[in-house]
């Protein structure tokens, strides 16, 4: 391929052409700031299909987030239940063991 940069400069290289195109017919091409051949641009699949990932993985992660945040606040409460009921165990359990029958 042979195209023509932003400077007016003459640039050439190779890229995919649809199938059956004559040499010498013309085609788009995508450059980058350098002037250098790019991909060509995403189809509206593949923009759909990448946001569909993206946003299942951010969804997902979220949801992770939220469940590994209720997970840490019940293992604290749990903790701190177990404490609390040691405490009273500690007064109350030697008044239960000393009862004449």
């Amino acid at each position: 391929m042979r195209w023509t940069v932003s400077d007016g400069s003459s640039a050439t290289g190779k890229g995919l052409v649809e199938p059956g195109s004559e040499a010498g017919s013309r085609t788009t091409v995508w450059l980058d700031r350098q002037g250098a051949l790019k991909n060509d641009l995403a189809t509206p699949g593949q923009l759909m299909a990448t946001g569909i990932v993206f946003g299942t993985f951010a969804a997902g992660g979220r949801c992770l987030l939220v469940l590994g945040g209720r997970w840490a606040v019940r293992v604290w409460l749990d903790r701190r239940r177990d404490a609390e009921w040691e405490n009273e165990w500690a007064l109350v359990g030697p008044q239960w063991g000393h009862r004449r029958a």
